[in-house]
């Protein structure tokens, strides 16, 4: 072969035709013995469909509720999501597979409440179940899990010590509390609806969303559509939505509302 042929060589990488081969990732026995029976099977297998976006080395990833449910639902958005409904008068929130996996720290969700696309941050590896994870299994499961680790070498206090330890995903703004902070927004604007005109309603709050809440300050963030609705919300309906807020009985995270500050979309920090 010439200097010229040699300094034009390239490589060349095997690409498989078979549709069932293209992109995987790893399904630790961990995970199928002992984290699919504690989720259940829609959160575990929205699990794996968000671990099956996470490219590479990425541990993030924003496919869309709808497609997640037609994965891992049946296409019922509300087992992904949650759905409230009403129980002796009460309405009740029945969690979903989101808010499943991340009270067991396996996502955390970016996101305002009613978006169709949130970024999800996941645990790819299997973390560690804690003793009292463990304890919710079935007897012979229980078993399974003591006999693993006692062939890994780990005791009782060294379980423990890695079970706390455990790796979880970043920390945030939990897709509960997007959801407690929505559905508590939605209670005061019907509050505002009984006391506020309906040109007025619908020029500055119906359009309206509830974008964060600071339990110390107890300060409730508004996100608007322009800096006029912004403004208007602070000067003229800032303080009747603080005492709709008392008469009601709307309290986020256990807190009330004291003070209420709008922004606009664009042009917020």
């Amino acid at each position: 072969m010439t200097a010229e042929a040699d300094s034009q060589r390239f490589d060349t990488r095997a690409a498989s035709l078979e549709p069932t081969l293209h992109g995987h990732h790893v399904v630790w026995n961990y995970s199928t013995r002992f984290w699919l029976p504690l989720l259940g099977p829609t959160a575990w297998a929205t699990w794996q469909a968000l671990i099956g976006f996470c490219y590479g080395e990425k541990d993030s990833c924003w496919p869309s509720i709808s497609l997640l449910a037609d994965m891992a639902a049946g296409g019922n958005r509300n087992i992904i999501k949650g759905r409230w409904r009403t129980e002796g008068g009460e309405r009740v929130r029945m969690p979903g597979a989101l808010q499943v996996l991340e009270d067991h720290g396996l996502i955390s969700v970016e996101g305002k409440p009613g978006d169709q696309r949130y970024m999800f941050h996941v645990q790819k590896e299997p973390p560690l179940l804690s003793p009292d994870q463990v304890a919710s299994l079935p007897g012979r499961l229980q078993q399974m899990h003591e006999a693993l680790l006692y062939r890994c070498g780990l005791d009782e206090e060294s379980y423990a010590e890695r079970a706390r330890s455990g790796a979880r995903v970043r920390e945030g703004k939990t897709y509960g509390d997007q959801r407690e902070l929505a559905e508590q927004w939605r209670r005061l604007l019907s509050a505002a609806a009984e006391r506020v005109s309906e040109g007025n309603f619908n020029l500055y709050l119906a359009n309206v969303t509830a974008r964060d809440f600071d339990p110390e300050a107890e300060a409730l963030y508004l996100e608007c559509s322009s800096p006029m609705v912004a403004m208007g919300i602070e000067s003229q309906f800032e303080s009747l939505l603080r005492r709709l807020a008392a008469e009601v009985g709307v309290e986020i995270d256990g807190h009330g509302i004291s003070r209420i500050y709008a922004t606009c979309a664009r042009t917020r920090p």
